[in-house]
Parts: C-alpha cells; sequence; structure tokens
C-alpha cells in the first residue's frame, strides 16, 4: 500500500514546486502588478463634496469604475474600500458620508489598486456661523424678529425648524377669530416701522386652540416652527406655540361708537391688526356677498369702492364707507336678522385686513340686534341649462328654472303668425306648443323672490327679430312651463318665454364670371352702336340684355390714347357713359379693373346698383405703357340683378367681374349664445366685479359685464351639439380704455414693461371636454385683442376710475365639437391686466 501512494506524493511536490512562481492563492481577486494599470475610479459629485455641508448632513459617493462594475459588489467583494482620514468627522459607510461634526477630512477610494480622493469641509450647524446672526433658533436660546428674517431669505436656508421669541405687535388672526383656532400674529420689529417677520398657523401642541388667555398683543411670545414667504410677506409655514409672557391686559370693555368712529378706528389699524375692546355701533345691512355682509352709515348707501391692494394679489378693497360681517351668515340665526335696508347694532372686535374693516371674531347671535326690520334678500336667478325639447316636456311644471332650448318652427297656432307669437316648435321626436313668446329679452324677467314671470308686449309681428320668421326656421328659446289644464282635466303640456337667437343664412358662397374687354376692337373710336352691343356682354349666358350710352371701343390712335388694342372707353365731353347689365342671377359684389387715363382727383359716391369708377384717383391706377390697372370693389344690396356701371372719357375698362351666390348653399348662425346673465353664473373661481353701463355706437346700447382678473377663475360653457361640427368660440369683450395696448386675450405684457414683447406671458387657456387646447403660437399682442381698439367709452361703466369700451365680439379658439353633451372651458391664468366678458357664443 505504502509504495502505491507514494508515485502520487512525489507528482504532488513536483506540481507545487514548479508552480510556485506562476500562481497565487486562488481564492484571492487582488490583480498583479501587471493587470493593476487597467482599473480607474472617479468621483462624479466630487465638486457637490467639496461644497459646503453641515454637521448631520448625509451625502453619498457617486462612482464611476473602469471596466464597468456595480461599486456596491465590488465593496462587497473587498475589491473597492472607501476611508475617512477622520471618522469623528466624516463617517463612511459603505458608499454613505455622514457629517458628524465641524472639521475637515480626506475620504479616498480605491479600487484593485487605483485611488482617487477628495477634501470636505464640515461646517458647524450654528445657526449664528451659518447665517450670521445673533442667537442660535434653539428653545434656549430663540431667534428674534431680525433673525428670522434674515433666515428666512437667505439662499442657505433649507427648511429647517427654528424657535422665535419676540413681542407681539398685532395679529393676523386673533385667538378665537377663526372656527378652526388657528392664530396668526406679527412680531414687533427692533426699530420702528421696521420689517415684521409673521408666526402664521400657530396652533399649541396637537392643535390645540389658543386663547385670550394664552397669548396676548404686547407679551413676548415663543413659537417654532419652518419658514416662508407667502406673497411679500415671510413668516411660519406652520407653527407650534410654546409660551407667552408677560402683563395680560385689562378684561375687554364694550365701547359704544357711532359708525364713523367704528370705521375710523378700523382703517387707523395696521394690516392684519385688531382691537383690543369690543365696538357696539349701528348701520344698515346694504350688501349681501355670499355668507358676508356689508354695513353702511346710510339706508341704501352706495359702497365706495378702495384702491386695489396691489401686495395681495391685487384684491379690491370692498368699500372704504363699508364695514364687513364677516362669515356672518355662516350662523342661522344671524342670517334671520341680516336682511336687506335693516338697521342693526353689532357690538364686535374690530379688524383691518387689507385695507377692509371687519370684524376680528367670529359673530354670534347675540352680537346683532335688529333696531328696524329689513326685507328678504332677491333670490339670484339660476343658471339657465341648454335642453333638448324632449328633455323640456320630460321637466316638472313651474316656474322655478328657464331652459336654453333648440329647436325648428314646426306650425303656427291658427295656420299663420299673431302678434302673440303662439306656435308649434319640435326638435325632430317631440312636439311643444308655445304658448306666446317674443324677441324682447325683457318679456321673461326674474322676479326675485323665486320665479320667472312672463309678460307679453305682443309685437311678434312686429319685432325686427320675429316679425318674418317663417315654418322651417329653426330658433333658440329661453322657455319656462306654462302647462294649461282646461275644465275636463286634461293638461297640455306648453312652453312659454323668448326668443334668444335665430340661425340666420350663412355667408353665401361665390361664384363669379368675368367680361373681358381686352380684346375689343371696332372699325372707328367711335360709340359703340346697337348692333355691337352684345360684344358688351361677350356672350355670357347670365347676361340677358345690355344697354350702353356713350361708350366706346378705343382701338388706339396717335399717342392720344393708350396703344394697347381694346378696352371700353367711356363719356365723350361733358356727358358720363354708361353700361346696364340685365342678369339672371342675383350680384352680390362686382370688380371693375380700370385705369385712369389722365389721374384727376375727385370723389364720386357709389349708388346702390350704380358703380361709378369717375375719377376715383386714390384706388385707380393711372396708364402707363406697360399696362397697369387698378381694381375697384362694390358690394351691392342682395338680390341685384341690374347693374349699371357708369364711367367718364378718360377712364378705360379692361374687365368686369360679376359675382353671385351659389346654389344649393345652407345657413350659418351662432350655435349657441350666452348672454351676460348666462356668462355670470359660468363663472368659477372668484366673484367678478360687475359693470353696467351703455355707450354711443349708433344710438345708445346698453351692456354688463363682468371682470375676469383672478387667477385660476374660469368660465364654464355647457353646449349640447346635435353632430360632430366644428366651430369658433368668441367672446364679448369690454376692457379699459387704457388698457387696450396691452390687453390681449390669448397674451398679455407684464407690468409696467409696455415695451418688452419678449416677454409676453399666456394669459387664458381654453380646454374642452377637460383636455387643454393649443395656444396660438405667435406670441404677439395683437393676437385676438383689443390692442387697436378705441370706439366709443361708457361713462357710467367704470372699473375704478377708468371707463369701459364698448364690448365687441373676438375670435378666441377654434373648436371641434363632438355629437351630444361638450363642456368648454376658459381659465385665466394669471393675475394683471384683466378683461370684462358681457358674452360669448360659438358659430359656425
Amino acid at each position: 500500500m505504502k509504495k502505491k501512494i507514494l508515485l502520487p506524493i512525489l507528482l504532488l511536490a513536483t506540481m507545487s514546486l514548479g508552480g510556485a512562481l506562476v500562481a497565487c492563492d486562488p481564492g484571492s481577486n487582488q490583480p498583479t502588478s501587471s493587470t493593476q494599470s487597467q482599473y480607474k475610479v472617479a468621483i462624479d459629485n466630487k465638486a457637490a463634496l467639496e461644497g459646503e455641508w453641515y454637521e448631520g448632513d448625509a451625502k453619498d459617493l457617486e462612482l464611476t469604475l473602469t471596466p464597468e462594475a456595480n461599486a456596491l459588489q465590488e465593496l462587497q467583494n473587498k475589491n473597492l474600500t472607501v476611508t475617512s482620514s477622520d471618522e469623528t468627522v466624516v463617517k463612511v459607510t459603505g458608499l454613505g458620508l455622514t457629517a458628524l461634526k465641524e472639521g475637515t477630512a480626506k475620504i479616498t477610494v480605491d479600487y484593485r489598486g487605483a485611488k482617487e480622493e477628495v477634501n470636505v469641509t464640515i461646517l458647524s450647524k450654528s445657526a449664528k456661523k451659518k447665517y450670521g446672526v445673533a442667537h442660535e433658533g434653539t428653545a434656549e436660546d430663540p431667534f428674534t424678529n431680525e433673525d428670522a428674517l434674515a433666515v428666512a431669505k437667505s439662499e442657505k436656508y433649507g427648511g429647517e425648524v427654528y424657535y422665535v421669541k419676540g413681542i407681539v405687535a398685532s395679529f393676523y388672526n386673533a385667538p378665537g377669530s377663526r372656527d378652526d383656532g388657528m392664530v396668526a400674529y406679527f412680531l414687533e420689529p427692533a426699530t420702528a416701522g421696521g420689517e415684521k417677520f409673521e408666526i402664521y398657523k400657530c396652533f399649541k401642541e396637537n392643535n390645540g386652540k389658543l386663547t385670550d388667555d394664552d397669548i396676548w398683543v404686547g407679551g413676548e411670545a415663543t413659537a417654532y416652527g419652518a419658514f416662508t414667504k407667502y406673497n411679500n410677506q415671510y413668516e411660519t409655514s406652520s407653527a407650534t406655540f410654546v409660551s407667552c409672557t408677560g402683563e395680560k391686559p385689562q378684561p375687554r370693555q364694550t365701547l359704544t361708537k357711532t359708525f364713523a368712529e367704528t370705521l375710523a378706528a378700523g382703517v387707523a389699524l395696521d394690516d392684519g391688526a385688531s382691537t383690543w375692546d369690543y365696538y357696539k355701533f349701528q348701520g344698515y345691512v346694504t350688501v349681501k356677498a355670499g355668507n358676508d355682509y356689508y354695513l353702511t352709515a346710510t339706508k341704501g348707501e352706495a359702497l365706495t369702492p378702495g384702491k386695489s391692494d396691489e401686495a395681495h394679489g391685487a384684491k379690491d378693497i370692498k368699500g372704504t364707507n363699508a364695514i364687513e360681517l364677516y362669515g356672518a351668515g355662516k350662523v342661522e340665526a344671524l342670517a334671520a336678522k341680516l336682511l336687506e335696508g335693516a338697521k342693526v347694532e353689532v357690538t364686535m372686535i374690530v379688524k383691518n385686513y387689507h385695507g377692509t374693516v371687519e370684524n376680528g371674531l367670529a359673530l354670534v347671535d347675540a352680537d346683532v340686534t335688529v333696531l328696524e326690520a329689513g326685507t328678504a334678500w332677491a333670490v339670484p336667478e339660476p343658471a339657465v341649462a341648454n335642453k333638448t325639447v324632449t328633455e323640456f316636456v320630460a321637466l316638472e311644471n313651474n316656474k322655478k328654472a328657464a331652459y336654453s332650448v333648440k329647436a325648428t318652427i314646426k306650425a303656427w297656432k291658427n295656420d299663420a303668425a299673431d302678434k302673440y307669437g303662439n306656435m308649434t316648435i319640435t326638435d325632430g321626436t317631440t312636439d311643444l306648443v308655445i304658448y306666446g313668446c317674443s324677441a324682447t329679452a325683457t318679456a321673461l324677467a326674474w322676479d326675485g323672490a323665486g320665479e320667472y314671470a312672463f309678460t307679453n308686449p305682443q309685437d311678434f309681428l312686429t319685432n325686427e327679430v320675429t316679425k318674418d320668421l317663417k315654418l322651417g326656421t329653426e330658433i333658440t328659446m329661453k322657455l319656462i312651463r306654462a302647462d294649461y289644464t282646461n275644465s275636463s282635466n286634461v293638461t297640455t303640456i306648453q312652453g312659454t318665454g323668448v326668443i334668444t337667437a335665430v340661425k340666420a343664412p350663412d355667408a353665401p358662397t361665390l361664384e363669379s364670371f368675368t367680361l373681358d374687354y381686352s380684346g375689343l376692337t371696332n372699325d372707328k373710336n367711335s360709340e359703340i352702336t346697337t348692333d355691337a352691343l352684345e360684344k358688351l356682354g361677350q356672350g355670357n349666358a347670365h347676361v340677358t340684355a345690355v344697354t350702353a350710352s356713350k361708350i366706346y371701343c378705343n382701338t388706339g390712335s396717335g399717342g392720344a390714347f393708350p396703344t394697347a388694342n381694346g378696352m371700353v372707353k367711356g363719356g365723350t365731353g361733358s356727358a358720363n357713359g354708361s353700361i346696364a347689365f340685365t342678369l339672371d342671377v342675383d350680384v352680390v359684389k362686382v370688380e371693375v379693373k380700370c385705369h385712369d387715363f389722365y389721374k384727376k382727383d375727385a370723389d364720386h359716391p357709389t349708388n346702390s346698383n350704380s358703380v361709378q369708377v369717375n375719377d376715383l384717383a386714390a384706388q385707380l391706377a393711372p396708364y402707363t405703357e406697360d399696362g397697369t390697372f387698378g381694381t375697384l370693389e362694390f358690394e351691392l344690396a342682395a338680390g341685384s340683378k341690374s347693374i349699371t356701371i357708369e364711367t367718364q372719357k378718360r377712364v378705360y375698362i379692361k374687365e368686369i367681374t360679376f359675382y353671385y351666390a351659389a346654389s344649393g348653399d345652407t345657413p350659418v348662425a351662432p350655435v349657441q349664445e350666452w348672454d351676460a346673465a348666462a356668462i355670470k353664473t359660468a363663472i368659477a373661481g372668484g366673484t367678478p366685479a360687475e359693470a353696467t353701463g351703455h355707450y354711443e355706437a349708433d344710438g345708445t346700447e346698453t351692456f354688463t359685464a363682468y371682470k375676469i382678473s383672478t387667477a385660476g377663475m374660469t368660465i364654464t360653457l355647457n353646449y349640447n351639439s346635435a353632430e360632430a361640427q366644428h366651430v369658433k368660440l368668441e367672446l364679448k369683450l369690454a376692457t379699459k380704455n387704457s388698457n387696450t395696448s396691452r390687453c390681449g386675450i390669448w397674451w398679455q405684457l407684464p407690468n409696467n414693461a409696455a415695451s418688452d414683447i419678449a416677454n409676453v406671458v399666456q394669459k387664458t387657456e381654453v380646454s374642452l371636454g377637460g383636455q387643454a387646447l393649443p395656444v396660438p403660437e405667435e406670441k404677439s399682442l395683437n393676437y385676438d385683442n383689443l390692442a387697436n381698439y378705441n370706439p366709443a367709452k361708457s361713462p357710467d361703466a367704470k372699473d375704478g376710475s377708468s371707463s369701459l369700451c364698448c364690448p365687441v365680439w373676438v375670435k378666441v379658439i377654434e373648436l371641434d365639437l363632438a355629437a351630444g353633451d361638450n363642456t368648454i372651458v376658459v381659465k385665466y391664468l394669471d393675475g394683471g391686466y384683466s378683461y370684462w366678458v358681457a358674452g360669448a357664443q360659438l358659430v359656425k
């Protein structure tokens, strides 16, 4: 046995000796010196690591290994190591670095012998060192008002939570002024009139509510929270109350004051500040806005608007002569007392909120006493929804709502239209009896008490809109139910209301034909004779007859006339020439291509069907050897079949083109129109101001418009389309006369940058069915705007001190409507220059 084992042992010894110079431990991944140089490592985020960071910060190494490899796997295999020269300054965990204390350390990365280093400097987390302030912002060493402002404004601030301590200068939201118990207060600055830091959204621990016993004006309060900036105010994003020390104010007193004294006390306060004592005063309930009410010194006194508060989103001050009872309508008992015109006595804390004088604490029933009863507030008119005839017939029979119904006139009540507007309309599926209608908008009125009333002016046969209506015409009506039940208890479903739109004929598609005289010749330069008159019609099938007087065909002679052959020359001596055409088509436009040989100045008016081309030097081209011509265009009354062209001897006519309506055209009309009242109900995202006035434009025309100026404000228009169709959305807009150069619909200039065209910003977004539509690419203030619009003003429609221009229709965008319901939203994207909306419409 031993002899048999000897040979393997010898062989093993031989192999071991022979391989000693070429083999290492097979379990090791370390390279030999001959392969080490092929490995490289790079720290990709070296610049960030060499930058500013502080105690407690943590950062990761970002490495690139060559050949490419997974750094974490190489760490695990011990082919990659990361070390810190001072683990008390920077601790290394895998590829992660944690700053432990102020100091410096060198971080070394070793990858299979290839090394890369980065020196890092850790700064103290001390607020004093980081921001150069006087205090650390800790519970033991809280910030002052000035410290908090400096830190909040610093680019180094990273959202840390700090303690802030200071004297309470005033409240923005006093204890008990909000239902949620939130308190906000300003700190007293070190220098009188200096900037104040605000402790905003302050609660006790676990959202506990603060009371007057916890915090008061003049107390030294401490709270902690993170910092932010809102509008132009530096403040806490939220804060937790710690304590308030100092002498508490005496218990609140109730001071009996006049309305004027109470108003003056509120105006004198800083923004957000409140009085400590209660004020008892009397006033009249004048305006209701949601849950808010406005009191004035005298009954029915108009609110005087104040200046715009630019620091708070350009919000208009509600009224310099009014005191607001903010949120009073939330208390049912108060809402029952605060009726229109009521004289009331109010006991309340007085507050100044962005210039509006209002109650500083939430009101309760006992705070208001009625001295003289008022009247119930008018119920606002509800939105007018779109319905088909079929849908309208299925509704309840009441006068509490009106609906916009599009239908076709199917029949007259007694086989002919009557002054009452009685007829039957249909949507193709269901018929509806109309018992009385008119195009006079005021015939259907909201009574303010919750119902509509229709008063028939009996003008159906005389009103311009309705007097020529025919069976088969498509109309849109604002309808209420007016069902009738006879003595046999049989009910007829009926509607009554006003016609708001009639589908007018489309602008016709035009066809044309041209009479070309460039080749017309005559034996002599003499008047065209009766037997040659057919030459003037050139054999066109639409020309049924031609007569002429003093019309010549020029052949050119001796340079006294144009050398080019042809063309009709009219007139001789002092007599005009004329060509009268009788046609078998209705001509709507005529173009005359001609030139003036002598080019004299005069201006002859154009009659309806008699086209004069005499002496119109501003339009006619003078004759030149190269044959320059001018073209005169004349619009004619519809249905013109007899056309006369008049001319004088120096005017030469080369061509006459007649335009007429093509057969088979279908009408075009507004698809849906929303008046100012409908626009009012369609506005959300803000409470728009209203202006009603008149302007002088071919007579006196009244208008009502609503101000769109708050970012995020929307106008939602709902339209039920019978079929898929392509339409245009148009808004009827008014604007300040002074802002027409900047007030675009799609784009607007930044404030105070009238020449900064390069920085115009998008102003409006239109969406269809929840999908925003593309905006025009050209950022030009001349795009769909009122830049060149300067018509008559309305002297009694005011936006502050500026008169509004009369409204005009402005195309906003083209839409592809789907069959069925379509929701169109016009959204105002940014505050700034506003526009006023008086109506909207869809047009083909």
